[in-house]
This record gives C-alpha cells, structure tokens and sequence, in this order.
C-alpha cells in the first residue's frame, strides 16, 4: 500500500492513471491488424470452455470427497464392529460375529444376467 500511496496522492490520480492505461491499451489494441485482434465472440466462447472445464472439475472432486467420507465412515463402522466382536465373551461367540462382520464388508459378486433395454434393471439369467 505504500508504493500506491507514493505515485498516487489522491483518489483522483489513482482513477486518471487507470484511465490513461486503459485508454493506451486499448490504442494499442486498434493499432493491431485485424488477424491479430481477438474478437468478442471468441472470448465468450473460451471463456464458455473454460467455465465448463471447472464445472466438469468441480464435479469430480466433489466425487472424490463423497467417496472418500463414504470410505471413512466404512471403515470406522467396520473398526467398531470388530472391536465389539473381539470383546465378546468365548471364542465361538467371537467368531461368529468376525465372520458376519466379514460378509458385511466384502460385497458378494453380482450374479450373472444383463441389462434390460427398457427399464435398465439388472436380471439374472
């Protein structure tokens, strides 16, 4: 704020030099041949590309972090339960229990079929 407060003394010199600056670029941006110039519509339509570059990004951290906070509290539900379990009580007791929080965790693999055209529901063969 210092090095502003040097050039410029008042608001005013502060507003004229923006003026002047953008009144020098934009001379120089007329001097320019006009295969040099970029055009408004060109600008709208980089600007269009880059807007949905970020939301397509936005979209996958966003993914990313769902799943991730999906993973954490799996695996913190997975962590109690086997914690209770190993506290039970008789090694039978302990083991039952393991191995029903072990089917939880592991998925089973979906059964063979195909996808239907109408309706996309997955049916066994």
């Amino acid at each position: 704020m210092s090095h502003i407060a040097t050039y410029f003394h008042t608001p005013s010199d502060l507003t004229h030099a923006l003026v002047t600056a953008c009144a020098d670029a934009l001379a120089r941006w007329r001097q320019l041949p006009r295969a040099q110039r970029v055009s408004v519509w060109q600008c709208a339509a980089v600007s269009l590309v880059v807007l949905g570059l970020l939301v397509a990004f936005h979209q996958v951290v966003s993914g990313v972090v769902e799943q991730a906070a999906l993973q954490r509290q799996s695996l913190a539900r997975n962590t109690t339960e086997t914690l209770r379990c190993k506290a039970l009580p008789g090694q039978p007791a302990r083991a039952h229990c393991l191995s029903q929080v072990l089917t939880r965790v592991a998925p089973e693999p979906a059964a063979p079929g195909r996808l239907l055209a109408a309706g996309g529901r997955h049916t066994a063969q």
